[in-house]
């Protein structure tokens, strides 16, 4: 094998000749470096003068040719070494290879034809360890070849004069063995180890020589790692621990020696599995770290050692306290390295596994937080380096390489290309074997097999399933003695054989849930118990994955044959995993009782007892009241419960039924976690569907109107509400915490800041919120601090007594419709619908496809023509009509609403609707089809709000208005890019007109920009915004207003807008239109504005035509002003409803009443 290796790890050369000193030597044998130094020229020869003058007195011609013999190649031997030594310290300075081979050169002619000298030997060692360091610059097999060639030239010469050169012999021999393992670890030839150790046993006394036994125990593990054979096992730690019993602990070598032992005794773990080595390794790992004399250099690997061995106790004891000295360990490691090194990003990878871990055990914020923290550090520092890690990891060598396959830790952060290329590697070295089974054939196939069912896992490929299925047989077959084939009987009990049993059980259930071989599933269920019976017993970790795979794998076998006892034992399993083996601050705690849950449910549906119904409920109950776990799968878990008491009469009963639909609510703000983007929050929120709607139908079932409300409230426009909260008045804790209060208002103002931009500052501050929640909230009185609120306590707060007009909450669900109506002295009444989710459907999708079909969804003017703004009205009507009948004239007959009179001032109501309804007009309702049919705006001002706390967030904030506050006026004729508006102009020219000049602000097309805007919306009680209007339905707080330069988002309005703010009118495009896949979220510009603080809000649900606009408008102020010059507002009013009310009864008139598309868009927000 030749080629370049010039990425060598660190382990590799750290037990290897420093190439500082010329000789091979490391802390094993520093009585001999002081001998031998090259580099300082410390031998007489270099040191002095020795061609001496001529002498004077006569010299017999015999003697001096003897003389001249000798003095010649002394001298050239002198010339040659002066001359290498300082070549050699020009390369140490330089790091230019030419000037080290100039140092070669100079030995080499030098030695040419020289005697055997001391002068000589020393030149020869320092010859080869120049060749040495000419292989660490060039990384090259073919210097590392000359090198031991060099080397053993000199051996030679030394051990036929050993009495002579006694201590040259040592260095040499220990030179030379080292040469030869580094070889072996690079090139694999197992001559090389067996050289390296008998150079190591030419030695006399080579058992009580520290270097010697060190050295070899290192050996013997070198060989054992290659061949499995027990007997070097037993050599290594015989040697290694000889070595730390007779090496002084002042000597520099022993933290290595101890760190020796450590490794030693991991691999005896590794083969046997006793939890006695483990904990010895890791003991004399702590002792290798903290000793005194431990050098910097040598402190990576011993930190590396440790924190692996700590994660190897942690993952067969489970305790948690090995799992934070891991990270504490490899924490520490990591401090300790420069940013320029590879071994760094190793480093950093494994910390985050490690955090990911304990994340996924406790759940911890923090610890996911730092995860994040070290996978961005990775990805610089592999920008900055000149590979990537997985190319380092898998080709630098071959104990990194066996390393990094035994390492559960490696396979978890592996990405799929380091994956691909581990397979590769694993599978191509199982061909060299060439059919000799080996041990280390039997670890490679059991690597590969793990290998490939991670794959699998990763990319979904069955292929890799199949693969993974045969590599684990072949293990399995080859670890036996002599090889048996299947079945066979488990006699020795190792956690590696008993792993590879439960993974191929493990894969045999994968592939019988993906193609249904029964023969799969017995098999999963046969080798999963073997291994059981294989596994220690203080292996609690690889008993919990035993189990977890039986318990599945029985749980199918019932499903499929219908027998109690495979049922029973799989509950059995399930039961022992939650129980005994998963403590109560696993976050996967809620996951096993999920699976233990599953089992029991399927018994109680065969097996139809109240002892099996008392024991499922009660394995429900206990995984929907863990505190830990994923949200997802809590609310899973709960809507199955839910779900399982609807099918489980007579034993059920509709207060446990309830109980299950709480749960559900109360898990909705987690899904929704405010720490979430705003895209991934509604995102997440789209997902959920009808699960509050069901819920509220249940409490209606169960005659539980008041926490039907509760429900619908706590279910309905979570995002706004947590935008909301985050804008609260503080006064509640401030009086008796001002402390909290104030790290409360901080974190408040950073949030509304953050949550549009910085991602990984969000979620940052996010965590501090729900720290300091959890604190407010554990002080007296502050329990409930920015909870959801109860009915009663909504109706009893000052807001609602400003309350006037009638809120009518309509629930839409599968399993029936009804309207909950609130009025303003509190009292709740129910009126059943004869609607259905179906029909809510139907007419949502023909309303929706018929407006797209008139193009009503730009504000713009009308282009003339048959086919401009078209609509068939028959439609629209036939869609009004079944409003009417289904949902609108039942409630106004049970309100008592039906007795139209042109005197008396008409009720309000303000619609509150649910699912499909959120997108129709119930404003519009009535039986167009007959001239004297019934229409709602004959009996009612209608308005709409959002949920029950935006109203009373309205009403909070409605005092005893001027006649005409101060108006801004922003209008936009000609936006940059946008269809014009024309009508702007004259519907600014009408409202200004209404108005008197002083209390008016008038902002149009290229003053109208979004700063100039800003700076003067906080003084103007009343905002008028004329132009083009976007929705962005990802993230619905970048909704937005088109202005001159720019778009003028929610997100800004909601940190400029003051307390003051109180109507606007959208006159804009679809305003009022929400989002299909979230109606319960209210997700568009109306909402929106409430949110920002205005109290009142018109808006349109399409886009409307720009000649219809100032029609509305010119009649709305005329109205609005009006209300407020004769003071017939009631309490908690601000007239806006009854103004739009008068103003689309103008447009009516003047478009024709079945001109739906024009006059129903006109919609009002709030009080």
């Amino acid at each position: 094998m030749r080629g370049n290796v010039s990425h060598l790890s660190t382990s590799a050369l750290s037990e290897l000749p420093p190439s500082s000193h010329g000789t091979s030597r490391d802390d094993n044998e520093q009585d001999e470096s002081s001998r031998h130094t090259p580099t300082t020229n410390p031998y007489p020869l270099q040191s002095r003068n020795v061609i001496t003058p001529p002498m004077r007195t006569r010299t017999p011609s015999g003697v001096l040719a003897r003389l001249q013999r000798v003095i010649r190649p002394v001298s050239k031997l002198a010339a040659a070494s002066s001359r290498a030594s300082e070549m050699r310290q020009a390369y140490e300075l330089s790091g230019v290879l030419d000037v080290l081979d100039q140092a070669i050169d100079a030995l080499q002619n030098g030695l040419e034809s020289a005697p055997v000298s001391r002068a000589s030997v020393n030149m020869r060692r320092d010859l080869y360890s120049c060749l040495y360091r000419r292989f660490e610059h060039t990384g090259c097999l073919d210097d590392l070849d000359v090198t031991v060639a060099a080397t053993r030239r000199i051996e030679k010469i030394v051990s036929a004069n050993s009495i002579t050169y006694y201590s040259d012999k040592r260095c040499v021999l220990l030179d030379l063995s080292r040469f030869l393992r580094l070889r072996f670890r690079l090139a694999q030839k197992q001559e090389d180890i067996d050289d390296a150790i008998d150079v190591l046993r030419q030695m006399g006394g080579y058992e009580l020589n520290p270097p010697f036994a060190a050295d070899l125990g290192t050996c013997f593990r070198y060989r054992f790692e290659s061949l499995g054979q027990e007997k070097d096992l037993q050599e290594a730690l015989t040697f290694s621990g000889r070595a730390v019993r007779i090496v002084h602990d002042n000597e520099r070598n022993k933290p290595r020696c101890i760190h020796e032992l450590s490794l030693c005794l991991r691999l005896s773990f590794d083969r046997y599995g006793g939890l006695g080595e483990l904990d010895e390794a890791i003991v004399r790992s702590w002792d290798a770290v903290n000793h005194p004399l431990a050098r910097l250099k040598s402190t990576d690997d011993f930190l590396h050692n440790l924190s692996y061995l700590l994660y190897l106790r942690y993952e067969r004891l489970g305790k948690l306290e090995d799992l934070d000295s891991t990270i504490d360990v490899c924490k520490r490691r990591i401090a300790l390295m420069p940013n320029s090194s590879i071994v760094k990003i190793e480093g950093l990878s494994q910390l985050d596994v490690y955090l990911r871990r304990r994340f996924q055990r406790l759940g911890k914020l923090d610890d996911l937080e730092g995860a994040i923290a070290a996978v961005r550090d990775v990805d610089r520092l592999r920008r900055d380096a000149d590979q990537l890690l997985g190319r380092d990891i898998i080709t630098v060598e071959t104990e990194d390489l066996h390393d990094l396959f035994d390492s559960r830790v490696e396979r978890l952060s592996l990405t799929s290309d380091e994956l691909d290329g581990a397979v590769t590697i694993l599978q191509s070295s199982i061909e060299e074997f060439c059919g000799i089974y080996t041990l280390d054939a039997s670890e490679q196939f059991s690597s590969l097999g793990l290998f490939l069912f991670h794959r699998f896992e990763r990319m979904g490929d069955y292929m890799d399933l199949d693969d993974s299925i045969a590599a684990l047989r072949n293990a399995l077959l080859l670890t036996l003695s002599p090889p048996q084939s299947f079945p066979f009987h488990a006699t020795v009990a190792h956690p590696c054989d008993a792993e590879q049993l439960i993974t191929l059980g493990r894969s045999l259930l994968k592939r019988f849930e993906h193609i249904g071989e029964i023969a799969d599933l017995k098999s999963a269920v046969r080798y999963t118990k073997l291994g059981i019976e294989a596994m220690p017993k203080d292996h609690p970790r690889l008993l919990r994955a035993g189990l977890v795979t039986l318990g599945r794998s029985l749980h199918h076998h019932f499903d499929h044959y219908k027998e109690l006892d495979d049922i029973e034992e799989a509950i059995r399993a399930r039961r022992r995993v939650a129980v005994e083996l998963t403590s109560k601050a696993h976050i996967d705690r809620p996951c096993v009782l999920n699976d233990l849950f599953l089992s029991l449910r399927s018994r109680f549906m065969e097996f139809r007892t109240r002892q099996n119904y008392d024991e499922t409920c009660e394995s429900l109950m206990s995984v929907m009241t863990e505190p830990l776990g994923d949200p997802s799968l809590r609310l899973h878990v709960a809507m199955r419960y839910a779900n399982f008491l609807s099918e489980s009469h007579p034993f059920s009963s509709a207060e446990s039924l309830l109980n299950a639909h709480e749960l559900i609510i109360s898990i909705l703000p987690e899904i929704a976690w405010l720490g979430h983007s705003p895209q991934r929050r509604f995102a997440e929120i789209a997902r959920l569907g009808e699960l509050v709607n069901t819920a509220v139908a249940a409490a209606i079932r169960a005659g539980s109107l008041r926490q039907a409300i509760e429900w619908l409230e706590a279910g309905r426009t979570l995002i706004w509400a947590q935008i909301l909260s985050l804008r609260m008045p503080l006064d509640d804790i401030g009086d008796h915490h001002p402390d909290l209060a104030r790290s409360l208002f901080d974190i408040h103002s950073e949030l509304q800041g953050s949550a549009y931009t910085g991602a990984e500052r969000h979620r940052e501050i996010v965590h501090q919120y729900d720290i300091l929640m959890g604190q407010i909230r554990h002080c007296i009185g502050c329990k409930n601090f920015l909870r959801p609120r109860t009915l009663a306590n909504l109706i009893s707060s000052p807001a609602f007594i400003h309350f006037n007009g009638t809120l009518v909450l309509i629930n839409v669900a599968e399993s029936g419709c009804d309207a909950l109506v609130l009025s303003s002295t509190g009292n709740v009444k129910l009126v059943p619908l004869p609607l259905t989710l179906r029909r809510a459907r139907n007419m949502n999708e023909i309303w929706t496809r018929h407006v797209d079909l008139c193009g009503s969804r730009s504000r713009g003017m009308s282009t003339g023509g048959p086919t401009a703004m078209r609509s068939d009205s028959a439609i629209f009507a036939r869609v009004l009509n079944r409003l009417w009948l289904w949902v609108v004239h039942p409630i106004l007959k049970t309100l008592g609403f039906l007795r139209a009179s042109r005197n008396d001032r008409l009720p309000h109501i303000i619609w509150c609707p649910t699912g499909p309804l959120t997108q129709l007009p119930l404003h519009a309702a009535g039986l167009y089809d007959e001239e004297a049919g019934h229409r709602v705006f004959d009996y009612i001002v209608s308005s709409y709000t959002p949920s029950l706390s935006a109203l009373l967030k309205c009403c909070d904030g409605v005092v005893k208005e001027n006649p005409a506050p101060n108006v801004l006026v922003v209008t936009q004729p000609d936006t940059p890019g946008s269809t014009p508006l024309p009508g702007t102009q004259l519907e600014s020219a009408l409202l200004r007109a209404l108005l008197p000049e002083r209390k008016q602000t008038l902002l149009e097309h290229k003053q109208a920009t979004v700063g100039a805007t800003l700076a003067v919306i906080d003084h103007h009680p009343w905002v008028h915004l004329a132009c083009h209007g976007s929705q962005n339905l990802e993230d619905p707080t970048q909704s937005a207003f088109a202005l001159y330069d720019g778009p003028l988002t929610l997100s800004t309005l909601m940190a400029t807008v003051a307390g003051n703010a109180e109507l606007a009118f959208l006159s804009a495009c679809q305003t009022a239109a929400g989002d299909s896949k979230i109606p319960e979220e209210s997700a568009h510009l109306a909402a929106g504005m409430l949110a920002v603080g205005f109290k009142g809000v018109v808006a349109t649900m399409w886009s409307i035509r720009d000649e219809d606009a100032p029609v509305v408008v010119e009649e709305y102020y005329k109205k609005l002003l009006e209300c407020r010059s004769t003071e017939s507002l009631g309490q908690g009013e601000t007239g806006a409803a009854y103004a739009l009310h008068e103003a689309t009864r103008r447009l009516r008139e003047w478009v024709g009443e079945t001109a739906f598309e024009r006059w129903v868009p006109f919609v009002h927000y709030g009080v």
